[in-house]
């Protein structure tokens, strides 16, 4: 029976096409482009295999920062948004900030896992 590559490597062999074989052999804006195709794509891979984890984990935080048992992400950042807004909770809150500082360097973990400040981020 045939099988179909499964998506991350096919988003893999893209990327390496794009960084090891249409990079080197253009020029100027072309190449340049050529890398930010192959980093987007890379991206894609990196989100298609660890967002739903990342999204989970996100509404579980979020959750347990506001005392619910219940509720998906984009509702959940529409009541915290709105709990900052209103007062009901205070901005400079050391809960919210390491929750948010932890959901921040998680996003950035899965979008740019070589940046270079990651390693000192302190929840890393």
């Amino acid at each position: 029976m045939h099988r179909h590559p499964e998506t991350d490597a096919m988003l893999g062999a893209v990327a390496a096409f794009l960084r090891e074989v249409c990079a080197p052999a253009l020029v100027g804006r072309d190449a340049f482009l050529a890398r930010v195709a192959a980093n987007a794509v890379e991206i894609a891979a990196r989100e298609a295999r660890e967002g739903p984890a990342a999204v989970k984990a996100e509404a579980d935080a979020l959750k347990t920062l506001m005392g619910r048992s219940e509720g998906d992400l984009e509702d959940l950042r529409a009541a915290l948004c709105a709990q900052i807004i209103s007062g009901e909770r205070d901005a400079d809150d050391p809960a919210l900030l390491d929750t948010l500082l932890t959901i921040a360097v998680r996003r950035v973990r899965l979008e740019q896992p070589a940046y270079a400040s990651l390693e000192r981020a302190p929840c890393a």
